[in-house]
């Protein structure tokens, strides 16, 4: 059953083509597990994408990002958001 939209006066977080600042969401070991958080993150609005990542001896993981946002302030109303709604503990980095 798909999501209903926010209310109207949620606080949610801009969205953003430009910007310094991305939220690292989740990672995973497999790009499927990656792709099914992105879009379900997607139905909230946000622009959501993944990114390999090798970590050497680690092996290549799939991370789930948010953004790019233009401040640290938007991408921490992000990882609020993203606490609120999903319990997902993000993390904001510089580009």
């Amino acid at each position: 059953q798909p999501l209903k939209p926010s209310p109207k006066n949620e606080v949610k977080p801009p969205k953003s083509a430009a910007g310094d600042f991305v939220v690292q969401i989740a990672s995973f070991r497999t790009g499927e597990d990656a792709a099914k958080l992105a879009s379900r993150l997607k139905t909230y609005g946000l622009t959501v994408f993944v990114e390999k990542a090798d970590l050497g001896e680690k092996g290549v993981w799939h991370r789930v990002l948010s953004g790019p946002f233009p401040t640290r302030e938007n991408a921490d109303k992000a990882v609020n958001f993203l606490r609120e709604k999903e319990r997902l503990s993000a993390i904001v980095r510089k580009r």
